[in-house]
């Protein structure tokens, strides 16, 4: 018998549904692997945005209710990576150009 690698696929530890609400666990060990997940899975046609990780559970959390934008360009990249303060003031100065 022989085992076929799935690429581009993650384990799911739980997956809930709760009144429009799907909620999907993944386990993480610590705060490091949390960052290496992806930002967004699909599940059953439905994309989920990471949200948390619950340190005493060992898993990341992804809903579908997270905001979620697609990445268009490597300077859109550039703006995530920094986080949000940096993002923002990026945006109050392209604002104040106009």
């Amino acid at each position: 018998m022989q085992a076929k690698i799935c690429q581009d696929m993650i384990g799911l530890s739980a997956l809930y549904h709760h009144e429009g609400l799907i909620i999907a666990e993944v386990f993480c060990h610590d705060y490091d692997h949390f960052r290496t997940l992806p930002q967004a899975i699909e599940v059953e046609g439905e994309v989920l945005g990471k949200l948390s990780w619950n340190s005493d559970r060992l898993y990341a959390c992804y809903k579908n209710s997270a905001i979620l934008a697609r990445v268009i360009d490597n300077e859109t990249r550039a703006i995530i990576g920094k986080g949000f303060r940096d993002c923002a003031s990026k945006q109050s100065r392209l604002r104040s150009i106009d």
